[in-house]
């Protein structure tokens, strides 16, 4: 379904939307206490309301997906340079497509998780094997002069890496507890923990569950969806804890995965958020929020991804499919 946009005039008197370049996505955000039309979508880019879709328009999409847009310049005329103000815009609404499934599954499916999934991103593969080589190469012929095992440092940095694996695990457990109200070791919570509930004031509605991702073919488990304080408000939100001292765009596009994957009564999260709490700050966490229309950009690269895979066969590390 292609529609325009309506009623970007009253909106394009500010320069953010006068001088607007949209690509990607937009966000359709219902108004049911429109006094105007109580059917009302509003149509948002990067968080910033741009106009509303057609009057009568029936869909209960989320997104959609700009095609096109076009100025009107001084002489009164359409233009795609740019010249004058930004005027109309075209959109794609996409129907879901029905695939036929078990308990959410499809027959004879073949999921990744989520996180191996993301390691396709990785342009240095991701792989033990380039990181043996890397280790390989740094000692170079030094191990043979020093008696240097270059397998054994190896070795040593795969049992720091299962400790690094292991404290995370530990922490999420903790963190799950301390949400729940349950029995759980306090010393196990990270030193931001207080801070964070203090600001986020988190209300928990369900953690842990486990998705099916028909579209990508990936499998994953938010750690928190529920409310949560952003902007002066109560917010749906689907979260992620990370015991790392930054958050990275990786995180980022794994968390977009999580929220595209979650909808409570009917309704899609506003915002995503990792919070990683081994920052070196004041607060001893850092934490990065993606809306809910950068979620939706995120979701689409990861499906050309998925698409160029399943082109050209991409072998599957058989060791994380589900």
């Amino acid at each position: 379904m292609e529609l325009k946009l309506k009623a970007v005039t009253f909106y394009n008197g500010s320069p953010e939307v006068a001088e607007l370049r949209p690509a990607g996505v937009v966000q359709l955000i219902r108004e049911p206490d429109n006094k105007a039309d109580k059917d009302a979508i509003a149509v948002l880019y990067k968080g910033i309301q741009i106009g509303y879709l057609p009057k009568g328009t029936k869909t209960d999409a989320t997104y959609a997906e700009i095609i096109d847009y076009a100025y009107w310049d001084e002489s009164l005329k359409w233009n795609t340079e740019h010249m004058g103000r930004f005027q109309s815009m075209k959109m794609r609404i996409k129907q879901s497509e029905q695939v036929p499934t078990k308990g959410g599954k499809i027959y004879g499916g073949r999921y990744l998780r989520v996180t191996a999934f993301l390691k396709y991103f990785d342009s240095y593969g991701g792989g033990d094997g380039l990181i043996k080589w890397a280790f390989k190469q740094a000692v170079g012929e030094s191990y043979k002069e020093y008696d240097l095992d270059w397998e054994r440092l190896y070795d040593g940095y795969r049992v720091a890496l299962d400790e690094v694996c292991n404290r995370g695990t530990a922490m999420h457990d903790a963190i799950e507890c301390a949400l729940m109200g349950t029995d759980h070791d306090p010393s196990l919570l990270p030193a931001g923990w207080d801070t964070f509930l203090k600001k986020y004031e988190p209300e928990v509605l369900y953690m842990e569950e486990r998705f099916r991702d028909n579209t990508l073919m990936v499998t994953g488990q938010p750690d928190f969806v529920g409310y949560v304080n952003y902007k002066r408000r109560r917010v749906l939100a689907v979260l992620d804890w990370k015991s790392s001292r930054e958050v990275n765009d990786k995180h980022r596009l794994q968390i977009s995965i999580y929220a595209k994957n979650v909808v409570v009564d009917g309704v899609n999260p506003e915002i995503a958020m990792v919070v990683a709490f081994g920052a070196e700050n004041r607060q001893k966490f850092s934490a990065s929020v993606v809306r809910y229309d950068q979620v939706i950009e995120n979701y689409l690269a990861c499906r050309h991804i998925r698409k160029a895979m399943d082109v050209f066969g991409v072998r599957l590390d058989e060791s994380s499919v589900l």
